[in-house]
Order: C-alpha cells, then sequence, then structure tokens
C-alpha cells in the first residue's frame, strides 16, 4: 500500500450525500442534508471548496434523498473549480454501501467525507500522514465530549485503531475518549470489507471487519475544529463556529 507518494491531485474524494437527515425534521423534507445552509452556503459547498483550496479536483458524490437538487446544484463541479461525478442510489445503501457503485473508479488511495460536517483542518497533512503510516485506512478523531452519545476508539500509543467501544457496553466510569469524525483515507482493498448485500454501515459494518482482520487502521487527531450538522443542535453550533470564524480568530469548540 502507498508505494508511491502522491498529491491530493492525484486522488478521489468520495463525499457520502444520500441520506435522508431525518434528524434535522422538517429542514430536510424538501432540502436534503447536503444542501442544508450553514453560514449561507450549502455544507457541501463548504467541504468541496475545502478540499479545493487543499488542492483536491476530483470528486465523487453519492445521492440519494431528494437527489435532483444536489444534481442541480453540484452540475459537473466546474462552478467550484472541480471534477464531479455523480453517482444515484436507488435505494438507500448506508455509509459504504455506495462504495461499491464507484468500485471501477476507486483503484487507488481515496478520501472519504459525510455530506454533512464542516471542519478546518490540513488534509495535506492528514493525507501524509496517511501515507507514511502505511495503513489500510487513516480516521479523524475528536475528543467525545460526552462520551455516552457515541461509540469510543479505542487508539493505542502509535496511533493505530484497535476497537470501537459501544455506547451501549461503555462502564459508567469511562468519562473521556475519542469518536469517529467522518473524514478518512482509504486504501482501495478496503472495498473488499464491504458486505454484498446494502446497506452497509461504515463503522459497524466495514471498519469493524478490517480490524477483525488485523488491517492497519490508524487515528488522526490534529484538526482545528468538526462539526456534523445533523441534527438541529449540531446546525446551531455549525452556523455559531462559522460565525465567530469570519469575525475573529477564536474558534470555539466544537461539541
Amino acid at each position: 500500500m502507498n508505494a508511491t507518494s502522491k498529491s491530493l491531485a492525484d486522488i478521489s474524494a468520495v463525499l457520502v450525500a444520500g441520506g435522508k437527515g431525518s434528524r434535522l425534521g422538517a429542514v430536510t423534507r424538501t432540502l436534503p442534508k447536503a444542501l442544508v445552509p450553514v453560514s449561507g452556503l450549502p455544507v457541501i459547498q463548504h467541504i468541496i471548496d475545502s478540499c479545493v483550496a487543499a488542492g483536491v479536483r476530483k470528486f465523487r458524490v453519492s445521492i440519494g434523498h431528494l437527489a435532483d437538487a444536489i444534481e442541480d446544484f453540484l452540475g459537473d463541479g466546474s462552478a467550484f473549480g472541480a471534477e464531479v461525478t455523480l453517482y444515484r442510489e436507488v435505494v438507500p445503501l448506508g455509509t459504504a454501501g455506495s462504495l461499491i457503485a464507484m468500485a471501477d473508479d476507486l483503484n487507488s488511495t481515496f478520501m472519504l467525507i459525510y455530506a454533512d460536517v464542516i471542519f478546518a483542518m490540513d488534509l495535506a497533512a492528514m493525507f501524509e500522514h496517511h501515507q507514511r503510516r502505511a495503513g489500510l485506512c487513516t480516521a479523524l478523531v475528536r475528543p467525545a465530549t460526552r462520551p455516552f452519545s457515541s461509540d469510543l476508539v479505542s487508539v493505542e500509543s502509535d496511533g493505530r485503531i484497535r476497537s470501537f467501544i459501544s455506547r451501549n457496553q461503555m462502564d459508567q466510569s469511562i468519562r473521556t475518549g475519542a469518536v469517529l469524525a467522518p473524514v478518512f483515507f482509504f486504501e482501495p482493498e478496503i472495498l473488499t470489507f464491504i458486505p454484498a448485500e446494502p446497506p452497509a454501515d461504515l463503522q459497524k459494518d466495514v471498519l469493524a471487519a478490517a480490524l477483525a482482520a488485523d488491517e492497519r487502521i490508524f487515528a488522526y487527531s490534529a484538526c482545528d475544529y468538526v462539526q456534523d450538522i445533523g441534527t438541529p443542535e449540531g446546525l446551531l453550533a455549525a452556523n455559531k463556529i462559522l460565525r465567530i470564524r469570519e469575525t475573529t480568530a477564536t474558534i470555539p469548540a466544537a461539541d
């Protein structure tokens, strides 16, 4: 894996944008979650702009719920200085199932981001870290501010992820830890761990199977902020982060 050093211009970014966003209630009944505005721009535009600024040019986007609206907005990507290829889900495929439709186009290292987050980080540094560690996957992690609301990631001193700790199995003494943030770098071999029958969840089905096979998956934590907008509370927090970013250099910690 990672035999030849590459730049972000050499790889594709996969954006997972097919979900319904049901936790946002009425907001996503007529608007796909990827187009929900954050500080005046659709969240997917924030993601693409950040990736393009880092050097990424090729995007592969899975769409499902209200797919026409996303297709109309993104077009071929040229308006954003990018090349966009869309993959339409006929039925919900989950956070990993859509990769099967892209498999022929994912024959080298690729990045994957859920299209419902805002973030500020050095993507090139994370990619360099991924290539240096030569693992199957590098996953962005962040401190868990509410340990019992998400599955935790067990990370060893060398940065290798060994397991996930289910929120339903946590000891009440656990007060801190790390959780996955939805920014990843993958080698194409990850596709072999996707179940044949969708839907497939990236963490529970794919990454868990890779860990069970003793594949090398590493954590990366150097990120100024990352905030999902998949809940009303998250959307409010994301808007707050960007409003403050626009007016001051001080960025509050993401919830």
